[in-house]
């Protein structure tokens, strides 16, 4: 931790400004949603304090230097080669995945996820009056590790009424950073049945030091022509607030249909500051900062797991490779847990998400925020251990 140059153990006070992980539940310290108490890279908050002193916040259009912002990184940092015209600006992943489940599929039709994963997947497909068919991942708990389940994937994905695949790519909230072979088979068998993947790559950029992540469509022509990814600086550069995304997508007619759905939705307009921040987070001190961030996150990580091996055995942490996100198997102390998660806010004054709204075995689980000071996260740990011991304790 010697070489890092900035102050990712500065605590910043994030009370009364609307922020939706801090005010849901005010006397507890909030771990729960995939947001950072970490400020943004300096060149971010300069672009943005430069973008509001000049005093008029119109409408504002998407530049070139936005596309080529993506290009270069995804080139330098991902080795993949992206064309300009492969990329759309869209205010975000969940509402891009949404007018797309409306657009290319119809009512009753079935969208496949790989569950546990991100809530909001279930909450777009059933909105929208799709079935969920979920390919539960495969737990072994001795080896603490999820693992795709083959059979159960082709099968799902061999219903003729099944039309999307919902891909998490790397894995959240297990972590898993999915290898070449594995996006090469899911390719493969979305292509043979004529199932079109929405890849969701959003958490890519936070890999532990020395790890990389490989995007969807890089992997082989099947990929990039049944695949719509989407990519963005909101989780790695802690600019969610700043709705700001893109979709990529390669096949031609796939695009097109992509675009003008986006184009109906009014979902390919950013905001005053959308694009800026693009340009600023995909840069070379973006890069710096990055890379000393992964640093501080997985010093973060292993903080955690020692602690929880030594003060709370009975508990399993799923090691991880991506995200800031930490994945625990609380079985051995809780069979529910949403009442879990309630008496942890409650009695202990710490939050985190409960795994139930993950689906799959999530109900076993909590997912612990790690993205924070060091000294917030030993206070959030030490609340835990508390929550845990007194947990079932009338």
């Amino acid at each position: 931790m010697n070489n890092i140059r900035y102050d990712f153990n500065k605590i910043t006070d994030r009370t009364g400004t609307n922020s939706l992980k801090w005010d849901k539940y005010k006397d507890a310290l909030p771990m729960w949603v995939a947001d950072m108490d970490i400020e943004v890279l300096p060149e971010i908050r300069e672009v943005v304090v430069k973008r509001a002193e000049h005093g008029i916040y119109g409408y504002t259009t998407v530049d070139s230097e936005w596309s080529g912002s993506y290009i270069n990184w995804w080139k330098t940092r991902h080795s993949f080669e992206i064309r300009k015209e492969w990329l759309r600006f869209v205010t975000g992943v969940i509402p891009a995945m949404n007018l797309l489940i409306r657009n290319i599929s119809g009512e009753g039709d079935n969208v496949v996820i790989q569950t546990p994963v991100y809530p909001a997947f279930f909450n777009i497909i059933r909105r929208n009056k799709r079935n969920v068919l979920e390919n539960m991942l495969i737990y072994d708990r001795q080896e603490r590790a999820y693992s795709v389940d083959w059979t159960d994937l082709e099968a799902k994905l061999s219903d003729p009424e099944t039309k999307i695949m919902i891909l998490c790519n790397p894995q959240n909230p297990a972590g898993n950073i999915w290898d070449k072979e594995t996006l090469k088979r899911i390719g493969e068998l979305c292509e043979k049945n004529g199932v079109t993947v929405l890849s969701d790559e959003i958490h890519c950029d936070i890999v532990a030091p020395g790890r990389e992540y490989t995007p969807f469509a890089s992997v082989s022509e099947i990929n990039r022509s049944i695949s719509i990814s989407f990519i963005s600086p909101t989780k790695a550069f802690n600019v969610a607030g700043i709705q700001s995304a893109a979709a990529l997508a390669v096949d031609p007619e796939l695009r097109k249909a992509a675009w003008e759905c986006f184009e109906t939705g009014y979902i390919d307009e950013g905001n005053y500051f959308s694009t800026d921040i693009c340009k600023a987070a995909f840069s070379e001190a973006g890069a710096e900062w990055i890379d000393q961030l992964r640093i501080h996150l997985w010093n973060n990580r292993k903080i955690a797991e020692d602690y929880i091996r030594d003060n709370m055995p009975e508990l399993r942490v799923i090691p991880s490779d991506a995200s800031y996100l930490m994945w625990v198997d609380c079985s051995a102390v809780m069979k529910d847990s949403v009442s879990f998660v309630y008496h942890l806010e409650r009695k202990a004054g710490v939050m985190f998400s409960a795994g139930k709204s993950f689906g799959g075995n999530g109900d076993y689980f909590v997912r612990i925020n790690l993205a924070c000071p060091e000294s917030m996260l030993k206070e959030g740990l030490t609340r835990f251990r508390a929550g845990v011991a007194s947990y079932g304790v009338q």
